[in-house]
């Protein structure tokens, strides 16, 4: 459980350095 948690994050922190064609994930 606590590896897909990270996983989430880790795409939310990718997303914000360097945001993509794909939607932000709203917290």
């Amino acid at each position: 459980m606590a590896e897909a948690v990270r996983n989430f994050v880790n795409e939310a922190h990718s997303a914000q350095i360097h945001p993509t064609s794909s939607p932000v994930p709203q917290k």
